[in-house]
């Protein structure tokens, strides 16, 4: 070393260098420690070595991590472009198709400054063809589906300051407050009444996971409002324990109230209400909403110590379905299901959603730390300039586990969105 005298410790690629000159590699979470050093140790050497394996905590994001793909960004600028090409911002609606796409977009966007006024530009001139001029809004139908571009028009705000986008938020949740159907305990439908074939019905579905609760804990995070707060917390509350089986830990893909006349959709168990099957894009979509609930939720929040370990087990019930490739199926705990593959847009959900919590701190466990870089290695092959592969087709709530893997489409918007999610995390940090 030239003579240099090493720092206290150094802590490089799990190696901690001490005075000395000894060093303990570490291989996995203080497993294999080996000591390496001079002959004749010093007792106070020694001491060091033990603080040393009492203090550094294990390298759950150390080198056994594979390094990002180095064609990470150029793939991120191709899906950039095929998007552009594939759906013009003018076609864009507050759909959540688009709000997915978008939501994709804004995370390369936050992660990728190189690109930063392309993505944006894609971001503005997609919501300006869905809200008004002044930030006024009207849904196309009273249904969590048509006010989902709700969560886009606030990361719009937070990053341009424009009132307008604040506005539209707040149009699109009085507009929610007005129209939408509740059941008893206030929780909100995902569906409407209004549309042909729901009659009576409320129904909560793990869709709302990601579309409802992101904008209302990014409504409450951009306005302080504790009334704003308050009501995310306890959406996102109310839809955990309707819609989470507590055997698997694992989310149902629809939980149904009985209707004024004691009738609840075929698919809903009589008992719970619950739908039978664990979608693997559903779960996703859990996964991914709750950590932005997290991300903007207030910490000293009542629900927020609920809401995190809820959290830390679903993720805990789905790193246990995970395949060896590093992907999941489309339908969870159903191999022998024809047609049941791995699927591209629950593998980027889900992946994105633990990548995540294992940044954060949430997720503080060894298992979790390479799960977005494995992950996005395996699915990297399925980008086939310009389209995405393997990613099912968009789904009801049914309790036919066929229905969910009946057909494919490479051009959905919101497998784009999913997969540039999890490109995010390996373009820089977020």
């Amino acid at each position: 070393m030239g003579g240099a005298r090493p720092s206290a410790r150094v802590v490089e690629r799990g190696r901690v260098t001490l005075l000395a000159g000894s060093r303990i590699d570490c291989e996995g979470p203080l497993n294999g420690v080996r000591v390496a050093g001079k002959k004749g140790m010093t007792m106070r050497t020694l001491l060091t070595l033990v603080l040393v394996v009492l203090l550094v905590p294990p390298p759950f994001q150390g080198a056994a991590c594979p390094d990002p793909p180095a064609r990470v960004e150029v793939v991120a600028g191709e899906v950039l472009s095929a998007v552009r090409s594939k759906y013009p911002a003018s076609s864009a609606r507050c759909y959540w198709r688009d709000a997915t796409l978008l939501w994709g977009v804004e995370k390369v966007y936050a992660a990728n400054p190189t690109a930063r006024a392309a993505w944006l530009e894609y971001l503005q001139s997609s919501l300006d063809t869905a809200i008004g001029e002044d930030g006024s809004f009207e849904p196309a139908s009273p249904d969590v589906d048509f006010i989902a571009c709700g969560l886009n028009v606030l990361f719009l705000y937070q990053e341009t300051g424009e009132v307008r986008y604040l506005a539209a938020a707040k149009s699109i949740h009085d507009s929610m407050r007005r129209t939408f159907q509740r059941a008893e305990d206030g929780s909100i439908s995902h569906i409407s009444s209004a549309l042909e074939g729901y009659q009576g019905s409320v129904e909560l579905w793990v869709d709302s996971d990601f579309l409802l609760l992101t904008f209302l804990a990014r409504l409450g995070a951009a306005t302080g409002d504790d009334a704003f707060i308050n009501e995310a917390a306890r959406q996102t509350v109310l839809h955990i324990q309707h819609l989470v089986d507590p055997r698997t830990g694992l989310h149902v893909h629809g939980w149904a109230e009985r209707s004024a006349e004691g009738t609840l959709p075929g698919w809903a168990d009589p008992s719970t209400g619950r739908s039978p099957v664990f979608w693997g894009r559903g779960n996703g979509w859990v996964l991914a909403g709750l950590s932005e609930v997290l991300l903007h939720l207030p910490e000293s929040h009542p629900s927020h110590s609920f809401i995190l370990e809820s959290y830390r087990r679903t993720a805990a019930a789905l790193l246990a379905e995970r395949r060896p490739s590093g992907l999941w199926m489309t339908v969870l705990g159903a191999e022998d299901l024809e047609g049941n593959v791995e699927e591209t847009s629950a593998s980027s959900l889900i992946a994105y959603g633990m990548g995540v919590g294992a940044r954060m701190g949430w997720l503080p466990e060894p298992g979790y730390a390479c799960v977005a870089a494995e992950t996005l290695s395996a699915l990297l092959p399925r980008w086939q300039n310009p389209d995405l592969t393997l990613v099912s087709a968009g789904t009801v709530v049914t309790a036919d586990p066929a229905r969910y893997v009946a057909r494919f489409d490479p051009n959905t918007k919101y497998g784009e969105g999913a997969f540039l999610a999890l490109l995010s995390l390996s373009l820089g940090p977020r």
